[in-house]
C-alpha cells in the first residue's frame, strides 16, 4: 500500500493527528483490549503515540530502541493485541494495512537486515529482541550519560531538551531499574549550578518528583534557560543574588509555577488551557461577586463621553493561585491615577500598631485569657462611597466605550480604607466600644466589671476577654452587619496576625515567629553562608561614603538592597531585636551601597536565615505582674559626627513587648552625654505604653535601668544645671520633671549585663548578648533575671 492510499482511508474515516502523547487523553490506567476500541479509536491511539514529541527525533541509529518504546506505549494503551503474529484474523486486513503503513513512513530507518514491507512484524521482531545488540554496553553507556549530564547554556536549550528526551526514552527501553522519577532528579540537577531557579520552578511550593511529569519539566527548562546563565566567578556580588531586571520579562506560565501575580493580560497569553480557564472562571466569579453587593449596576452603562474624565479610574484585574490549588481573582481600582478631586489627600485610616497588638497578646497571656481572630469578608465592599467616581467597563460585558459609576468603595480607591475604618468605628461605637486614647484601632468595652478589648487591622480583629459572653454578643452583633469569618475561635494554639505567626498555650507560653521567612530570604539570595549562625554579624564595620563613585551595577545593587532592607527591618520591628541595630545602620546606605555595604547585608541575611528557628518567646513563670520597665543604654559617637546610637528594650509584666533603636538629632561627645539621650528616650516610650497599660491597670511600678551612673545622677539631682549644649540641659531637666510626675524608680545596673547593647553596637560583649538571645530561644526556659545592683536614690 502507498501512502496516498494511506491518506484516503484515514481522511475518509476522519481521523485527526495530533502531536499530544497518547497516554495524556486515553490511559485509564488498564491495558483494555484492542477488541473493546473501534476501529477510530485504534487509528487515533496509534497515530497519536507514533507521531508524538517522543518520537520526532528519530534518526536511523535511534530507530530501534523509539520502536520499542513505541511497542511498550501500545501496551500501555490498549493497543497490545496488534503485537501479535495473528494481528490479521483479529482486526482485520484493513486495518493491520493502515498500520502498516503508518510504519512504511519511516522506511529509510529501517534495519539494513530487514527486507520486505511488513513493516508491523518488524515491529513485533523488535519488541522480541531479534534486532537487539548488546545490552550491557548500551546501559553502560546509559549510565556514563547520566554521570555527564550537564547544562551550562552554550548549547541552544532546544537541542538540550531534545539530548534529554533521546536519553529518557533510551533509558526506558534498556535500563528500567532507574526509575522516571530519578529522571526528573537528575535532569533539574544537571541545570542546578548554572540555573538554580530552575529547580524551585520545577518543584514548586514543595512538590515531589512524582507529581511533575518530563513534559513539565521540558517546558519549564525550554522557558527558564532562555536567560543568561548565573556565571559563579563574577566578583561584583551581584552572582548571589535574584535581581529582576525589566529587561529579562517573566513568562506568564513561569510567573505561575512560582506563585506570583499575574494581570489580566498576562492570563489571556497563557497557553495552558487547563490553567487559563481556572484564572477566567475566577475573573467572572469575581465580576458576580460586585454586581451582587452593589459595587456598580452593569445596566447602567454610561458612554464615556458623558462622564468627567476626572471622574474615571482604570481597573486593576490580578490574579493568584493559592497553595490549596484555589484560583483568586482580585478586581481593584487604579488609586495611583485617581484624580485629587475625587478624594480628601487629609483624610487617614487608623490600623492596629505592633505595640498595639503586644499589648492585647500580654493582657490575654498574663491573665490566662483566650484570644479569639475574626475576619470580615470584603470589608470595601460593605461601605457607601463619598464622591462619584466611575471605571471604565470590563470588555467581559461587551459594552465598549463605556463606564460604571461605583455605588460602593473598591479596593485601591485612595478613600476606602478611610470609609471602612470609619464605618466599622462607627459600629463598634454604637455597641458600646470606646477608643483607647492615643492607641490607633483599640476599643475597650466594660460590662459588670467584666472587659473585652478589640484591636482592628482593617478587617481583622483581635480579641481578648474575660467574659466569654462578652465575645459571643461581639460575634453576633458583627455577623449581623457583616459575613464574619472565625480564623480562631479561642480553641487552637497557633495564630497568624498580621504576617506574625504566635503559639500560645495558655498558662504555660506565648512564642512569635515568622514561619516563611526562609522562603522570603530564598528569594533574595541564592547562596546562604550556613557559617553565619550567631551575633555579632561584623565586629567592626567602616563608616563609608555617601557615595556612588566606584560602584559597579549601583542601579541593581540599590535594588537589592532596598528589598534586602526592606525584609529584614519588617521582621527586626516584628521580633527579632537582634539584628535592629544592624539593619538600622545598613538603611542609611541603601542608595550608597559599596562592596562592604552589600556584603554585611548578605551575612545579615545568611544569619537570619540560619536563625529562623528562633522565637520571641514569653514564659509564663517568668511574670512580674504590673511591672513596667525600660532598659537603656546608648554608644558614643561610633556612627560619625558625634552621633551617637540609642536603644530600649520595654517590658510590661516582666514580659519584652517592644524595642527601639536610631541615632541621636545632637552630638554626644562623651558617655555621659550619649546616655542622657538615651535616657530621655526611654522615658518617652514609658510614656507611650503607660497610655495604654493605665487603662487596663490600676496597679503599677515603673523602673528604668541603665548602666551611666553620671547620668542617672545628673536626673536625680535638684541643683542648677549648666552643660556643654542646652539640648543636653533641657532633655535633663524634663527627665527630673517626668521621673517627679510619673514616679518611676532608677536602677544602675552592671554594663555586662545590659541586654540593650545589642541594640547599639556592632560588637556588644557575649555576656550581653548571651542575655539578650534568652529571649529569642524558645528551647530556654531559664527566668529572665535584671542582674540589678541597686537603685541609684540611695547614693
Amino acid at each position: 500500500m502507498d501512502l496516498q492510499s494511506t491518506n484516503t482511508i484515514l481522511h475518509n474515516r476522519n481521523i485527526n493527528n495530533t502531536s499530544s502523547l497518547i497516554t495524556s487523553e486515553y490511559d485509564t490506567g488498564t491495558e483494555e483490549d484492542c477488541g473493546n476500541l473501534s476501529q477510530k479509536e485504534i487509528f487515533d491511539r496509534f497515530e497519536n503515540l507514533l507521531f508524538s514529541d517522543d518520537m520526532e527525533n528519530m534518526t536511523e541509529d535511534t530507530f530501534i530502541y523509539h520502536m520499542k518504546y513505541l511497542a511498550l506505549q501500545m501496551e500501555h494503551n490498549g493497543l497490545g493485541c496488534l503485537l501479535q503474529y495473528d494481528a490479521e484474523s483479529v482486526l482485520g486486513a484493513e486495518l493491520v494495512e493502515v498500520i502498516n503503513g503508518f510504519l512504511l513512513f519511516f522506511r529509510a530507518y529501517f534495519p539494513p537486515n530487514f527486507y520486505g514491507s511488513n513493516a508491523l512484524g518488524m515491529l513485533i521482531d523488535i519488541k522480541a529482541g531479534v534486532y537487539d545488540e548488546d545490552n550491557v554496553s548500551i546501559v553502560k553507556d546509559i549510565i556514563h550519560e547520566w554521570s555527564n549530564l550537564y547544562y551550562d547554556g552554550n548549547v541552544s536549550i532546544k537541542r538540550y531538551i531534545d539530548k534529554v528526551k533521546d536519553l529518557v526514552l533510551r533509558t526506558k527501553v534498556y535500563f528500567k531499574e532507574m526509575s522516571e522519577d530519578e529522571m526528573k532528579i537528575r535532569i533539574v540537577d544537571s541545570l542546578k549550578k548554572n540555573y538554580p531557579n530552575v529547580e524551585k520552578l520545577v518543584f514548586f511550593k514543595g512538590a515531589s518528583a512524582a507529581n511533575v511529569t518530563l513534559e513539565k519539566i521540558y517546558i519549564v527548562i525550554s522557558i527558564a534557560c532562555r536567560l543568561k546563565p548565573v556565571d559563579p566567578t563574577i566578583s561584583d556580588g551581584l552572582s548571589n543574588r535574584k535581581i529582576s531586571a525589566k529587561k529579562d520579562k517573566i513568562p506568564p506560565y513561569v510567573k505561575h509555577l512560582e506563585g506570583h501575580t499575574l494581570y489580566l493580560e498576562e492570563v489571556y497569553k497563557l497557553t495552558d488551557k487547563e490553567i487559563k480557564n481556572n484564572y477566567l472562571i475566577s475573573y467572572r466569579k469575581e465580576l458576580k461577586n460586585l454586581e451582587d453587593n452593589g459595587v456598580y449596576d452593569k445596566k447602567d452603562a454610561i458612554y464615556i463621553t458623558e462622564v468627567n474624565k476626572k471622574q474615571i479610574v482604570p481597573l486593576l484585574v490580578l490574579f493568584n493561585a493559592k497553595n490549596d490549588g484555589e484560583y483568586k481573582c482580585q478586581i481593584v481600582a487604579r488609586g495611583d491615577k485617581q484624580d485629587e478631586s475625587t478624594f480628601n489627600r487629609e483624610l487617614r485610616s487608623s490600623n492596629l500598631s505592633r505595640d498595639g497588638l503586644m499589648l492585647i497578646m500580654n493582657m490575654a497571656f498574663v491573665n490566662k485569657l483566650k484570644i479569639y481572630h475574626l475576619k470580615i469578608h470584603e470589608p470595601y465592599l460593605n461601605t457607601d462611597l463619598d464622591k462619584d467616581i466611575y471605571v471604565v467597563t470590563p470588555s467581559i460585558y461587551g459594552k465598549k466605550n463605556t463606564v460604571l459609576k461605583l455605588n460602593k468603595c473598591l479596593g485601591g480607591l485612595r478613600q476606602s480604607g478611610y470609609l471602612w475604618n470609619a464605618e466599622i468605628c462607627t459600629k463598634l461605637t454604637e455597641n458600646g466600644f470606646k477608643p483607647l486614647d492615643y492607641w490607633s484601632s483599640i476599643f475597650i468595652k466594660n460590662v459588670k466589671n467584666k472587659m473585652i478589648i478589640i484591636g482592628l487591622y482593617v478587617d481583622e480583629l483581635i480579641i481578648t476577654t474575660n467574659e466569654n459572653k462578652l465575645y459571643e454578643d461581639t460575634l453576633d452583633f458583627l455577623s449581623t452587619l457583616y459575613q464574619v469569618k472565625v480564623l480562631n475561635d479561642g480553641q487552637g494554639n497557633k495564630y497568624d496576625i498580621l504576617g506574625a505567626n504566635f503559639d500560645y498555650e495558655i498558662g504555660e507560653y506565648l512564642n512569635m515567629s515568622m514561619r516563611q521567612l526562609p522562603d522570603k530570604i530564598r528569594n533574595l539570595m541564592t547562596n546562604i553562608d550556613t557559617n553565619v549562625k550567631k551575633l555579632p554579624i561584623v565586629k567592626k564595620l567602616e563608616i563609608p561614603e555617601k557615595t556612588i563613585h566606584n560602584i559597579t551595577n549601583h542601579e541593581e545593587k540599590r535594588k537589592f538592597m532596598q528589598r534586602a532592607i526592606g525584609l529584614l527591618n519588617y521582621v527586626a520591628q516584628k521580633y527579632r531585636y537582634d539584628i535592629m541595630f544592624t539593619v538600622n545602620f545598613l538603611s542609611r546606605y541603601q542608595q550608597y551601597p559599596s562592596e562592604e555595604i552589600i556584603k554585611t547585608t548578605e551575612k545579615l541575611l545568611s544569619y537570619v536565615y540560619n536563625t529562623s528557628h528562633y522565637k520571641l518567646t514569653w514564659k509564663f513563670q517568668d511574670i512580674i505582674h504590673n511591672e513596667l520597665r525600660v532598659v537603656t543604654n546608648a554608644s558614643i559617637s561610633n556612627v560619625g559626627k558625634n552621633k551617637s546610637q540609642y536603644g530600649n528594650l520595654v517590658y510590661w509584666n516582666n514580659l519584652v513587648v517592644s524595642a527601639k533603636t536610631g541615632l541621636s538629632t545632637i552630638s554626644c561627645i562623651d558617655s555621659t552625654e550619649a546616655e542622657i539621650y538615651g535616657i530621655s528616650e526611654g522615658v518617652l516610650s514609658i510614656m507611650n505604653w503607660l497610655t495604654g497599660i493605665e487603662k487596663i491597670s490600676k496597679k503599677r511600678e515603673i523602673i528604668l535601668e541603665c548602666n551611666n551612673k553620671s547620668a542617672i545622677k545628673l536626673c536625680l539631682s535638684d541643683r542648677h544645671l549648666k552643660l556643654r549644649n542646652k539640648s543636653h540641659e533641657l532633655r535633663v531637666y524634663r527627665m527630673r520633671y517626668e521621673k517627679a510626675r510619673l514616679k518611676f524608680t532608677f536602677v544602675l545596673i552592671n554594663s555586662k549585663s545590659n541586654e540593650a547593647h545589642i541594640l547599639t553596637r556592632f560588637n556588644p560583649a557575649g555576656s550581653n548578648i548571651e542575655k539578650f538571645m534568652k529571649l529569642l530561644d524558645s528551647r530556654i526556659i531559664k527566668r529572665i533575671v535584671s542582674f540589678r545592683v541597686f537603685p541609684i536614690e540611695s547614693l
